[in-house]
């Protein structure tokens, strides 16, 4: 997981916690996926030009026992990504 700031074409730059990885609490395949979740931005941004600017590492990607246990992770994240990027 990291911090970064998140550059939507249309809409400007938000603070975001992104992942790159595997996704290994739901298993599947061996893909690698880039997940961005955009703080405070409420919207559809599917199909738009989004540029990441990577501005630090929060935690490495792990297995959890759950989506519950997973999405409490997600929330701290989130926290220290607002925390690393000064947000208020």
């Amino acid at each position: 997981m990291y911090a970064c700031w998140a550059c939507l074409e249309g809409e400007g730059r938000f603070p975001a916690v992104v992942n790159i990885g595997r996704r290994p609490t739901f298993g599947g395949d061996n893909s690698v996926f880039v997940e961005a979740h955009l703080l405070g931005f409420e919207g559809d941004a599917y199909e738009r030009r989004l540029r990441l600017e990577l501005q630090a590492r929060i935690r490495a990607e792990r297995r959890f026992r759950n989506a519950t246990e997973l999405v409490g992770q997600i929330r701290a994240d989130v926290a220290m990504a607002a925390k690393l990027l000064e947000v208020r």
